[in-house]
């Protein structure tokens, strides 16, 4: 229900255009004892080879949506909704739903006006919080004080999640989304 704050991050929707969405993923290395946590639903991005949690500001371009990680520790395999921040562990692999075409849904942080976000303003996400340790899911939402038609956020509404109790008259709708910039498609990045 869209009528309660319970910010959880990105949940993968669609791809745009008529393709068959798979919400496939692909696997990005996470550095050994890497912090914070990574939980399922935030935002991620690559530096320096690597897979980080990433600011939620649009002042660095992303590369997806992480979706789990898989990692080996004293020799034995282990998988996890979240990363846990500073693990020491080899072959650390993050989940990420990487296509630049992807939508996303994503809980506004306050009520909004559907008709006027899907205007084409874009939006910064809330600030980065711990996601939950026992769900695995990120505490991440879409600021709606944020609106700019600049490069500098995340994410552009493109519709409103059309489920029971949540519409544009909702206290905190759940919009679908897609990314302002991407890390694949972009010529370079900031």
């Amino acid at each position: 229900m869209s009528d309660t704050l319970s910010l959880n991050g990105l949940t993968p929707a669609r791809n745009l255009g008529s393709g068959a969405n798979s919400t496939g993923s692909n696997q990005y290395d996470i550095a050994s004892a890497t912090t914070p946590s990574i939980f399922t639903g935030d935002i991620v991005s690559m530096t320096a080879g690597k897979l980080v949690r990433t600011t939620v500001d649009g002042s660095v371009i992303p590369i997806g949506v992480f979706q789990g990680a898989r990692w080996e520790q004293d020799g034995e395999p282990k998988w996890g909704t979240y990363w846990p921040a500073s693990t020491s562990a080899t072959n650390a692999r993050g989940y990420v739903v990487d296509n630049p075409h992807a939508t996303f849904f994503i809980q506004a942080d306050a009520s909004a006006n559907a008709t006027l976000l899907l205007a084409g303003s874009n939006y910064a996400c809330t600030g980065i919080t711990d996601g939950s340790t026992f769900t695995g899911r990120s505490g991440v939402g879409m600021k709606i004080s944020t609106s700019t038609n600049g490069l500098t956020a995340l994410v552009r509404p493109i519709a409103y999640k059309h489920e029971p109790g949540n519409s544009s008259s909702s206290a905190y709708p759940i919009f679908e989304v897609e990314w302002v910039r991407h890390q694949l498609t972009n010529a370079s990045t900031p």
